[in-house]
């Protein structure tokens, strides 16, 4: 399971989940729920959110069922990041309630992903204390990146395209209607020498959803690549992440920085 950001990936949440296998099904332009999970809807007890959370047996059985946020007077976004995750502990030992304690536990994952070439994401959004501000970390794989930002012997311009792979990952956690990364990624980059074994990458990037649609970020990408008997990329992309505002019914600029480094060096 992929958790991007929000209560999932608080560090009570995951303690909490360690003796359950985690799956997910998202629903997409109100397609049907599957057969096999319509049992686990019927049998819950639901309130206004569109996330909701089953706990089962090791046999598959339904054991309980509850909302995403909790059914509080006023808005469940109001509560901090630590009320939220007080939530989903409460509701996840219920559904454990009456089962044989303690329950066996996976060893904890406590180190960063990474990667054997290739590079490391951490993306943010600076400022922010609520679900939203939780940093992410992403990795790839190199394919021809690294080929692509090869020693510029004088300056060349590249199209910041082809390094979508790692930019297209750069978007806010726990935004409902962006589950995937950007499909379009454009802007022209300056890759010049600034030394015997040293360059500078610099220059604008724009992203939408798909070539299609309206853009929804804008920023200045800027890193120092050494060479050496292997490539060293130390990068940051800064810029506006626009998002919708439905019940204002207008624009919010978001402020997102994302810190790129080469792995495993």
């Amino acid at each position: 399971m992929h958790v991007r950001g929000s209560s999932l990936s608080q560090p009570q949440v995951i303690e909490a989940l360690r003796p359950f296998i985690v799956s997910f099904w998202g629903q997409a332009d109100n397609e049907p729920i599957p057969a096999d999970l319509l049992p686990f809807y019927k049998a819950s007890e639901r309130g206004t959110s569109n996330v909701h959370c089953f706990v089962l047996d090791s046999k598959g059985k339904f054991l309980h069922g509850f909302d995403g946020l909790p059914v509080i007077q006023g808005s469940p976004l109001t509560l901090s990041p630590a009320q939220l995750s007080a939530y989903y502990v409460r509701e996840i030992a219920r559904g454990t309630k009456g089962m044989s304690l303690p329950l066996p536990k996976g060893e904890p994952l406590t180190r960063l992903p990474d990667v054997k070439d290739g590079v490391r994401l951490f993306i943010r959004l600076p400022g922010r204390q609520d679900t939203y501000g939780y940093p992410i970390v992403e990795t790839v794989e190199n394919r021809d990146e690294w080929k692509t930002l090869a020693f510029p012997k004088t300056s060349r311009e590249i199209d910041a395209g082809k390094l979508s792979r790692w930019l297209s990952l750069c978007y806010p956690p726990g935004v409902n209607e962006q589950l995937h990364p950007f499909g379009s990624v454009k802007g022209a980059l300056t890759l010049k020498p600034t030394g015997p074994n040293e360059a500078l990458l610099s220059g604008k990037v724009r992203m939408a959803k798909s070539d299609g649609d309206y853009e929804l970020f804008e920023g200045t990408f800027e890193a120092v690549i050494t060479y050496g008997t292997a490539t060293t990329f130390r990068g940051a992309l800064t810029g506006i992440y626009w998002r919708f505002d439905a019940p204002r019914n207008r624009w919010m600029d978001w402020d997102m920085t994302a810190a790129i480094e080469s792995r495993p060096k």
